[in-house]
């Protein structure tokens, strides 16, 4: 149910000009280490983590298409 309103949003925005190089996480989660648990000393590969959600949900055309969107 929420695939589409989620999908015509990402629509939306690619539209007004928001990409990928917008998503971001706030500095200190990119520039400070995990102080404890198993990710401890980590920081998070953003751009990795970027590529696999854009490869999961998109838009893709033959998504929008689906839904009705494009």
């Amino acid at each position: 149910m929420g695939e589409r309103p989620f999908n015509l949003k990402r629509l939306i925005n690619v539209r007004l000009g928001v990409s990928a190089k917008d998503d971001t996480l706030r500095q200190r989660l990119l520039t400070h280490p995990r102080p404890s648990g198993k990710a401890k000393g980590v920081l998070p590969d953003l751009d990795l983590m970027l590529r696999g959600y854009y490869q999961l949900r998109g838009p893709s055309e033959t998504k929008l298409k689906e839904l009705g969107l494009a």
